[in-house]
């Protein structure tokens, strides 16, 4: 009889075992969590909840958020309608539920857009320096000295005003605070000795700038999109809310929470808070959960600014 290796048995002796602890450390983990950080596992909880709800809105909402029905018009929640209805007979519930969708893909598509072309400027006008960098900068100044709404309306005057106009407005405004993020950490590791070394042996600046300076940029830039996202989607709400954002009968986007505050629904108030409370809580809530997740993040790859705003 041939002899058992011992060595191959180990594995599947141990394997049936290995699934169930791992998974049993893995709730051990999260329950530590939540115990040590109520609060950050609470606002991650939320934003799961609001993403799973932006992306299965379809199966989520009851009714056509864009379909009116005249003879339901202004009626409080109810079994039929979860949050009531609006001035011509919209569902609320299913305008809010769609609204996720806009303010989630604004938030995320202007952070990493502004973040992006904000660091590529940063890094090079930061290892660059002279001329090119004194012009840059004067740029971004100019840039984040345009009101933003001043902005949107030159904007909204060359393309026709959707998702597109805010997302482009937005970057355009983001981008200026993270170049000078990037730059101030380039402008400090320009002179390391790792760097140094680097151009001593020859190295391309642009081989330097991507294999040396930006990996050390990226917890701080990881950071101030976090913390930046949440602020797009207030952005947006605002926006909306004046007019100039995401049309409240959008046959694409649908709706959005800030288009939900309009001043029109301002004067049913009394009558029908809810018209204003629901999205209001929503955009609130959203972006509370966003900006607790995004200061978690920085006290976590950036110790030295714990506990700061």
């Amino acid at each position: 009889m041939a002899e058992r290796n011992p060595d191959l048995a180990v594995p599947v002796a141990l394997g049936p075992r290995l699934a169930p602890a791992f998974a049993l450390e893995a709730w051990s983990r999260l329950l530590r969590f939540v115990r040590r950080e109520p609060l950050t596992a609470a606002c991650a909880f939320i934003f799961v909840a609001i993403v799973i709800v932006a992306i299965f809105a379809p199966w989520i909402a009851t009714h056509d958020p864009l379909a009116g029905d005249p003879r339901a018009r202004l009626q409080g929640p109810s079994a039929d309608h979860f949050f009531g209805t609006d001035a011509i007979g919209r569902d609320v519930f299913s305008r809010v539920v769609y609204g996720a969708r806009v303010s989630l893909l604004v938030g995320v598509a202007a952070t990493l857009a502004g973040t992006v072309i904000g660091a590529i400027i940063g890094l090079i006008t930061g290892y660059l320096g002279g001329t090119v960098d004194l012009l840059v900068q004067r740029v971004m100044d100019g840039i984040q000295a345009i009101p933003a709404l001043v902005f949107l309306l030159l904007v909204a005057a060359i393309w026709q005003q959707g998702m597109l106009s805010v997302v482009v407005v937005l970057a355009v405004l983001i981008a200026p605070y993270v170049s000078r993020l990037v730059r101030g950490v380039v402008l400090s590791l320009r002179e390391e000795a790792f760097v140094l070394a680097a151009q001593a042996m020859g190295a391309r600046p642009l081989r330097i700038m991507m294999v040396h300076i930006l990996p050390n940029t990226l917890a701080p830039v990881l950071v101030a999109a976090s913390i930046i996202a949440g602020g797009a989607m207030l952005a947006e709400g605002a926006l909306s809310f004046l007019g100039l954002g995401i049309p409240p009968d959008d046959p694409l986007w649908k709706t959005s929470w800030g288009a939900m505050l309009k001043p029109e629904n301002l004067q049913y108030f009394e009558r029908s808070p809810y018209l204003v409370l629901f999205p209001g809580a929503a955009l609130a809530l959203t972006v509370l959960a966003v900006n607790v997740l995004g200061d978690s993040a920085r006290d976590r790859l950036d110790p030295r600014l714990r506990g700061t705003l």
